[in-house]
């Protein structure tokens, strides 16, 4: 099982000035075709990933304690499914594996930079983004996520410094109508 970070974003949003913004917050959109998706998104709506890595375990959007222990504990078995040995899964463990009480990737505040920014391409309307993180057991094309609950989210929640993560298996929606 792996952590993924997934965006939800209206389809006509992707445009030369959204995959700018992505360029200058060193991350990209890679549009997913999951057939499964079509119980969570609204007309219009596409979903993809959102980070440039692997996957996202380790994800400073998961509240602290929700993080590495158990990322480090999955990534492990996923090696052993792959094969791989235990001097090298050990080696793994050194050098790249998320570290307890830390995290991998951008901080709250830059993912609240980032919505923000993306939700100023279309300021004349009710912008919105929304993102999904969810454990995978499957592939992201085509694992069934369900009908996902819609949460909706201000970007000052991400610069609280008293943010404690976001919910797993909801689209968490910033925008306009957020307070």
């Amino acid at each position: 099982m792996c952590l993924f970070i997934t965006a939800v974003v209206p389809h006509v949003a992707r445009t030369n000035r959204f995959e700018d913004v992505l360029v200058r917050h060193h991350t990209r959109f890679g549009v997913l075709a999951n057939p499964h998706a079509k119980a969570f998104l609204a007309p219009g709506e596409v979903q993809g990933t959102i980070t440039r890595g692997h996957c996202d375990c380790g994800s400073s959007l998961v509240g602290p304690g929700k993080r590495s222990d158990d990322a480090l504990a999955n990534a492990v078995a996923k090696l052993r499914r792959k094969g791989w040995g235990e001097a090298k899964i050990r080696d793994w463990i050194a050098t790249t594996a998320p570290r307890p009480g830390t995290s991998i990737g951008m901080s709250p505040v830059e993912w609240a930079n980032l919505i923000d920014d993306l939700l100023e391409l279309d300021a004349h309307d009710r912008g919105r983004v929304g993102l999904v993180l969810h454990w995978y057991r499957g592939h992201l094309e085509t694992e069934d996520l369900g009908a996902l609950r819609r949460v909706r989210c201000s970007t000052m929640e991400l610069r609280s410094p008293s943010f404690g993560g976001l919910a797993f298996d909801g689209v968490h929606e910033f925008g306009r109508h957020a307070a």
